[in-house]
């Protein structure tokens, strides 16, 4: 505990996955939100083989700074209790913590003593951004691990609910988002038994709803997609995508911070969804739905090469490009339109610069229809601009 919170080490296997002798920017491990480190030469280590001693028996990962007379975290503003361990690498050091404009210490903290914890934790707004370790010497090595934290998210109850359920609530001002303690939230976790393709669709006719999807029930579990309201889908933020066989916890938020706005959450089993490799290009009718599978196939009979044509990156929303020899000569561009709208279809668009012979197919995954086009071998593809290639559905 420190203070009124219950406190939740970060995740060592994140910080351990590091390479020894790597410069980082942050420290890992603390769900969503990492705490960012700005300073010069820190470096990942390990207790006892990089890293010679620590107290309290601990052995794992360290973050050691060296020619330096501040280290500067940030990042802590999402969280409302913060503590980690310092300890030099020989002799003594002193130390002062700048929080804002509050300074606390000088501490003198012992080599041969072993690591010194520190905690912070607020018992109203969030903790302050910013943390400064201003040092007197910034001469030998110090080095940073154990950090541990708290978030409002520990008073909020999760929810569970079925993995095809549909629940309504209200955002209650009792529970945060944990990314944005200005906005509010609900939690809700449900278990997979096996590998599916989702649907997560939340919706608030007054609100401006966004859903973030973890995996793990516990709060601070590992950060898997996000999506929000846009022009596209008003009153909607829907996540499409397959998930392994395990708990998830979803986290719904109202951006407009009005407790009393309604919301409906909704999961459903989808018969298939674009899983995207090499070869496979996934297209979204809706932000983040990967609905629309884009893959093609090329023959030159000529040269006596044929095979599946590979995705060039990057790649947008839309659409993408693929090649079929070489990956720095493109050879046929493909997007998908959202063209409900307009006329009712989606719009599919096919431009080539090849003369080889190619397949493109494209396959809704809601209602497995397929569009394709063939150009024949030793022909210039003629460009496709198929404004009713397939009609819109949910």
């Amino acid at each position: 505990m420190l203070g009124p919170y219950p406190m939740t080490p970060f995740d060592s296997d994140a910080q351990a996955s590091i390479p020894d002798g790597d410069s980082v920017g942050e420290f890992p491990g603390g769900g969503f939100n990492p705490v960012f480190v700005s300073t010069a030469y820190v470096i990942k280590g390990t207790v006892p083989t990089t890293w010679p001693s620590w107290s309290h028996g601990y052995e794992g990962p360290v973050f050691g700074a060296s020619m330096s007379s501040q280290i500067f975290m940030s990042g802590l503003n999402f969280r409302f209790a913060f503590y980690f361990y310092i300890q030099p690498l020989s002799g003594s050091e002193a130390i002062t913590l700048l929080v804002e404009d509050q300074e606390f210490g000088p501490f003198v903290i012992d080599a041969a003593t072993g690591a010194r914890g520190f905690g912070l934790y607020s018992l109203g707004e969030p903790l302050p951004s910013n943390l400064q370790i201003l040092r007197e010497s910034g001469l030998d090595e110090i080095g940073l691990a154990e950090f541990g934290q708290a978030d409002r998210q520990v008073l909020c109850s999760v929810i569970p609910i079925a993995s095809e359920a549909s629940v309504s609530g209200a955002w209650s001002p009792e529970c945060d988002d944990r990314y944005d303690d200005s906005l509010s939230a609900q939690l809700f976790a449900f278990t997979l038994s096996e590998s599916t393709a989702l649907e997560i669709d939340l919706t608030s006719a007054e609100g401006l709803p966004a859903v973030r999807l973890y995996r793990g029930v516990a709060p601070g579990g590992e950060f898997i997609k996000y999506a929000s309201e846009s022009s596209e889908t008003p009153g909607h933020a829907t996540l499409r995508l397959n998930l392994d066989a395990g708990s998830y916890l979803i986290e719904v938020t109202d951006q407009f911070r009005q407790s009393d706005r309604a919301f409906t959450l909704r999961l459903r089993h989808l018969a298939a969804i674009c899983r995207e490799s090499d070869f496979t290009l996934c297209i979204n009718r809706l932000p983040a739905d990967q609905r629309f599978q884009v893959e093609v196939a090329y023959a030159s009979f000529a040269a006596g090469l044929f095979g599946q044509a590979k995705r060039a990156y990057p790649e947008f929303d839309r659409g993408g490009v693929f090649w079929f020899f070489n990956e720095n000569n493109p050879e046929v561009m493909v997007k998908v339109l959202n063209g409900c709208p307009v006329n009712d279809y989606q719009w599919v668009f096919v431009s080539a610069l090849t003369n080889v012979g190619f397949t493109v197919e494209v396959t809704d995954t809601v209602t497995g229809e397929v569009w394709a086009y063939e150009n024949p071998d030793q022909h210039v593809a003629i460009p496709q601009q198929d404004t009713k290639a397939f009609v819109c559905s949910d």
